[in-house]
């Protein structure tokens, strides 16, 4: 399966992970009532990637570790 980092995925960002945009001067995005929010894949590793790597010295992850994919989305 081919996948475009400029399609939509669905995370579920965790405290850390609103800090982690709050810090940056990023707005919230909107939840939907299951706590998911929609990104473009190439913003998601752009935000979160310095946090987000095997060995981290953080001890919290931004994001629940399931993305949903969303095909034909952007």
């Amino acid at each position: 399966m081919k996948f475009n980092t400029n399609e939509i995925v669905k995370i579920k960002l965790t405290e850390y992970g609103r800090k982690i945009l709050t810090n940056r001067g990023r707005s919230h995005p909107f939840q939907d009532e299951d706590g998911w929010s929609e990104w473009q894949l190439w913003d998601v590793m752009n935000v979160f990637g310095p946090y987000v790597y095997f060995g981290s010295p953080y001890k919290e992850i931004p994001f629940k570790s399931e993305i949903e994919i969303c095909e034909g989305k952007r």
